[in-house]
Formats: C-alpha cells, sequence, structure tokens
C-alpha cells in the first residue's frame, strides 16, 4: 500500500531552502497519520524567562513530553551531567554567557541530546554558526507551537529503550 507523499526534511542550515524533493513511503503508516509512533522523550528547557519555560513546559506536557528546566546554562549543564534528556532547548541569549559558550558547554558536557537553539533576539547568521558549532536545530521566539513540537518528533526513527532519540 502507497501512502500520500511527503516532503523529505529541510537542511539544518536555515539559510538554504528545501528541495521540495519527495519520496513515497511503503506500507501501512501507525494511526492512519504518516508520521513514526511517538516516542517517550525527556527535554531540558534552558531559559532564563520563567514565563517562556514555564508556557514550554506547559505545551510539552500536553504532547506527554517529560520536561525539566534551568534558568542558566550552568544549571542546566548540572542536570545534563546528571541525566539523559533527548533533546534540550537552549536560549541563545542568555544573561552571564555567550551563545556559542553555552552552545559549546551543553555539547561537551551532553553530546548525544539533540539540542535545540531557540532566541528572541539572535539572527540567522548567529544560528548558521550554532549549528556549525553542533545544534540540531533552530527555532526563532515567538514560536509555533507546531513547529518546536515537529522539530522535536523529527527522526523518531531513532526511538529506542528508554528515549525518544537520544543514542544510548
Amino acid at each position: 500500500m502507497t501512502t500520500p507523499l511527503f516532503p523529505i526534511p529541510r537542511t539544518r542550515d536555515p539559510r538554504i531552502p528545501a528541495s521540495g524533493a519527495e519520496f513515497r513511503m511503503e506500507g501501512p503508516q501507525p494511526h492512519g497519520t504518516g508520521l513514526a509512533p511517538r516516542c517517550p522523550m525527556k527535554v531540558l528547557v534552558i531559559d532564563d524567562d520563567k514565563d517562556v519555560r514555564r508556557a514550554t513546559r506547559d505545551l510539552l506536557e500536553a504532547e506527554d513530553i517529560s520536561v525539566a528546566e534551568a534558568e542558566e546554562a550552568e544549571s542546566g549543564a548540572v542536570l545534563l551531567e546528571r541525566e539523559r534528556f533527548d533533546a534540550t532547548l537552549l536560549d541563545l541569549s542568555l544573561p552571564g554567557v555567550s551563545w556559542w559558550e553555552a552552545v559549546e558547554l551543553v555539547r561537551r558536557v551532553a553530546p548525544w541530546t539533540r539540542l535545540i537553539a531557540f532566541s528572541a533576539y539572535a539572527d540567522w547568521d548567529i544560528f548558521a554558526h550554532a549549528l556549525e558549532l553542533g545544534a540540531w536545530d533552530v527555532i526563532m521566539k515567538p514560536y509555533q507551537s507546531s513547529e518546536l513540537i515537529r522539530i522535536l518528533r523529527r527522526d523518531s526513527s531513532r526511538c529506542g529503550a528508554g528515549g525518544g532519540g537520544a543514542p544510548r
């Protein structure tokens, strides 16, 4: 059975447009949606804005995603050393640390986590550099809820024992 056409995911570099190429997925699709089954996920949100952390937590928990919070890069690194998170949402405008130091800290402490950089103040050049330093994806604040969920749920094929994407 052939399912509907699905676009190939866009490149990680937001400055390069997606090719628009398509592929057909063969076989039955879970839940009739064409999407891979949901994996249990744990996400760390590192942002100095309490309202952003709370809103992100509410959104993710409504999607059955476990959430932990940190308001600075250093406290986020401590949590990453103690627990395994499938994804880390990192604000690039944290006080007391440059955006590249924050990205490098997360990459050094938890190279397995999907690092998603987000900011209301960063420009596309900063986002592109964050990708070069190892960010998995980027998103501009205020983000669309559906876009954040799509980014987190992408590549569910890496779903493994006890996690929604972080390699074991």
